[in-house]
């Protein structure tokens, strides 16, 4: 048997948690607990299980493997480094509903929700989260450490740098490229291929200035 510990217990942390309860079996994975620096994360709230330390103090066990459940990309970048280095094992956690096409390739550590598609040839990097109604299209790539909000779309042929965000109901045209660290803005739409650390908003999207 895995215990299954899931990094981060705020809002994500607890859907998360309820998303384990659906997909494994518990006589192959028990949720042990989280990690949080917020030891009060939890309070008022059912949850079966209980903040075990947080990130950087945790001592890992043999059996333990780990889904990330925070909603930053720089706390993302800053984290699974740490635990890796202790050697953490992270699922990939995929909910029943999601469509995900069987020519996909799938990373490490990623978190694909409800009614997500990933459609044929897309290639989707490590330590991905994809909410509930995103989708991306056939022949795309996401790179590693990038969120898709809810209803984010990306189309066909287009690429994700590292560590993008797209904010909810925002949407990537076909053929396009966006670069590392970008931000689409939430209901958004990226016509055009964008530099690294760039801020899109409105539609069609314009970049309203670049960061980083």
């Amino acid at each position: 048997m895995y215990n299954v510990v899931i990094v981060g217990a705020g809002g994500f942390g607890r859907e998360i948690y309820q998303y384990t309860k659906c997909i494994y079996s518990e006589d192959k994975y028990k949720i042990k607990g989280f990690l949080s620096t917020n030891p009060s994360d939890l309070d008022n709230f059912d949850i079966d299980a209980n903040i075990l330390g947080n990130e950087y103090t945790y001592e890992i066990q043999e059996n333990d493997r780990f889904i990330f459940a925070i909603g930053s990309i720089e706390k993302r970048q800053e984290i699974v480094p740490i635990l890796k280095e202790k050697g953490a094992k992270f699922l990939t956690l995929i909910h029943p509903t999601a469509v995900i096409f069987n020519t996909a390739k799938i990373g490490e550590g990623v978190v694909i929700g409800p009614f997500a598609t990933v459609s044929d040839n897309v290639v989707i990097g490590d330590f991905v989260m994809m909410n509930f109604y995103s989708s991306v299209g056939h022949d795309s790539k996401i790179g590693k450490y990038s969120i898709l909000s809810p209803y984010a779309t990306v189309n066909g042929f287009s690429t994700l740098e590292e560590a993008v965000f797209m904010g909810t109901h925002s949407t990537i045209t076909a053929h396009k490229n966006i670069g590392k660290e970008s931000k689409i803005s939430a209901n958004s739409v990226a016509m055009y291929n964008t530099k690294p650390y760039s801020f899109v908003y409105g539609v069609p999207g314009k970049v309203k200035k670049i960061f980083g």
